[in-house]
């Protein structure tokens, strides 16, 4: 990260490396290339500023431009990579309504927006304007997804500092379509009672503290073998976000009554 000293007189910049797969010796902080990251540009002592982000390996297709009270955010993605300008031109913006056009590919469904507000939809906005087309639906139907429960235990997570108590629930779940062949899985959902903790990213102020997950649904053939894979999840976020050694606080870690 880099800052000119002199604000007052000079532009000055600063930047992130988000590359979450790329993490240093000590798991916490991103390393390498920076397949993934952000920068800006500022300028004298105005508000102003000029942002751009970043995401090589980003598989969507589309662009579009907004235009809000805070400026201008403008968006290209393609199959290898996505990148993102922001142009936070306070002065010259105005207040009102926030408008976006827009066109992108995503996961077989066409969206658009054409000078529509992009934080809230109406019944009453024509689809022209805002509306998506879903490729599949069209040509192959829509998707139907039913389940069948197969187990429901209550269960209990064990971590390195404690127990967490949690239920769980293995089922047979299939997707079809009228014009297609039918997907059929054995997953587990796995709901915790007790939520168990691991660390914040520490990217932003809203996330320096402890985070926790709540549960987890994954392909498997037991509900211990999900177990297995929702505490090897656990134990990478650790890893990864504050290093090998890293334990929950003592109010996270207390015995249940």
């Amino acid at each position: 990260m880099s800052e000119r000293k002199d604000r007052g007189r000079l532009v000055w910049g600063h930047w992130q490396n988000l590359n979450e797969k790329r993490r240093g010796a000590d798991g916490v902080a991103p390393s390498g290339f920076p397949w993934h990251g952000r920068a800006w540009l500022h300028w004298r002592e105005s508000d102003d500023s000029i942002g751009v982000e970043w995401a090589l390996g980003a598989p969507r297709l589309g662009a579009g431009v907004r235009h809000d009270e805070d400026g201008i955010d403008v968006h290209a993605e393609f199959g290898f990579g996505a990148i993102y300008l922001s142009f936070d031109l306070r002065r010259l913006s105005r207040a009102g309504e926030a408008r976006e056009l827009s066109v992108g590919a995503y996961h077989w469904a066409i969206r658009w927006r054409t000078w529509a507000d992009p934080h809230s939809w109406r019944s009453s906005t024509p689809r022209w304007r805002d509306g998506s087309f879903d490729i599949l639906d069209f040509f192959l139907g829509a998707q139907r997804h039913e389940s069948r429960p197969l187990e429901y235990h209550f269960v209990e997570v064990p971590m390195p500092e404690r127990a967490y108590l949690g239920c769980a629930m293995l089922e047979e779940a299939s997707w079809r379509r009228p014009r297609w062949f039918s997907k059929t899985i054995v997953r587990c959902q796995i709901e915790m009672l007790e939520p168990v903790p691991f660390p914040g990213k520490g990217e932003s102020s809203w996330d320096c503290g402890e985070d926790a997950a709540r549960g987890a649904t994954t392909p498997a053939k037991s509900i211990d073998d999900a177990i297995g894979k929702f505490v090897s999840y656990v134990l990478e976020k650790r890893r990864k976000y504050g290093g090998c050694d890293w334990r929950p606080s003592t109010t996270q870690t207390g015995k249940r009554d």
